[in-house]
């Protein structure tokens, strides 16, 4: 999937004929996706991720997660191992995602001080998921284009934009316990 929000939305927009600024939009729909993904932690747009865990039953933190490609960790011998998919059971549709063990199974031991690597595809599969979803995802990415783009430079941060932007997004956010 391209960013959730095409070129040509945005200009329609923000009011914007010809095709002098393109890159500047397309550079400011892109940090308005950044934007939102960082404030509510939603991956908007379908790619590829690698999560690094301390352990194998912890919480992932990209949703919504498509599929889990491998989970891979080093050993008490320090070899690079992957664990058998039937090893484990993921709960990617839940949010946050978890891996746990499969009923019967005792996950492997770690070398001491190194991490869990989860690969996935995490994001909407397009716009539509993504709205159906949560349409206010899309009026908080419009209003921070329209921030970045009216006050391109600007020191102040876009306050008022962000408060805005913060209020349609804050029951999106992953709340941690």
């Amino acid at each position: 999937m391209g960013e959730p929000l095409s070129l040509q939305q945005a200009k329609a927009h923000l009011r914007v004929d010809g095709d002098d600024e393109d890159d500047l939009i397309s550079s400011c729909i892109v940090e308005a996706r950044g934007w939102v993904e960082d404030y509510t932690g939603l991956i908007l747009t379908s790619r590829a991720i690698v999560e690094s865990v301390s352990a194998f039953d912890a919480r992932l933190r990209a949703w919504p997660i498509t599929t889990l490609e491998t989970i891979s960790y080093t050993d008490t011998d320090g070899l690079s191992q992957t664990l058998a998919s039937a090893d484990y059971t993921a709960q990617l549709t839940t949010r946050p995602a978890r891996i746990t063990a499969a009923p019967g199974v005792r996950f492997p031991a770690l070398l001491p001080n190194t991490r869990i690597s989860v690969s996935l595809t995490a994001g909407f599969t397009d716009a539509a998921a993504m709205i159906d979803f949560a349409p206010n995802l899309l009026r908080a990415m419009k209003i921070m284009l329209t921030e970045y783009y009216d006050n391109r430079g600007a020191a102040d941060g876009g306050n008022r934009a962000e408060n805005v932007a913060k209020a349609l997004c804050r029951n999106l956010r992953n709340w941690a316990v």
